[in-house]
């Protein structure tokens, strides 16, 4: 038997066995240089992605960044994204990014950016 629930939403997710400061903090596991350059591979892709498609993450940070049983890095957690339009920068909040990702401009209390903001995050 389904019951239809009229107006309610359901999420499926993928389930990510890890993320990067989990993996960083275990003694056991060490990063070689291969490793490193296939996560920050895929971290500039799936950054490409959601910015060719107009939307900002605004809270890259390594705990937000997710790594599969197979090594793939996958971008969540998107409680902070919002969609922006490329011809024009829109005002948003500065109240974004966690302290130590944060943009010189954010820290200084810009409002109006773009994906800027979530490339400073990637460095």
């Amino acid at each position: 038997m389904t019951t239809l629930i009229l107006g309610a939403i359901f999420l499926n997710f993928e389930y990510v066995e890890h993320d990067l400061i989990g993996l960083l903090m275990q003694k056991v596991f060490e990063l070689k240089p291969e490793h490193k350059k296939a996560l920050t591979r895929d971290l500039l892709k799936g950054v490409d992605y959601i910015h060719s498609r107009g939307i900002l993450h605004r809270d890259l940070k390594a705990a937000n960044l997710l790594i599969t049983r197979y090594g793939t890095l996958k971008l969540g957690d998107f409680g902070l994204a919002r969609i922006y339009n490329k011809r024009k920068k829109a005002d948003y909040t500065n109240r974004v990014c966690t302290l130590l990702y944060r943009s010189p401009e954010l820290m200084l209390g810009e409002t109006v950016y773009g994906p800027e903001l979530d490339i400073w995050s990637v460095g």
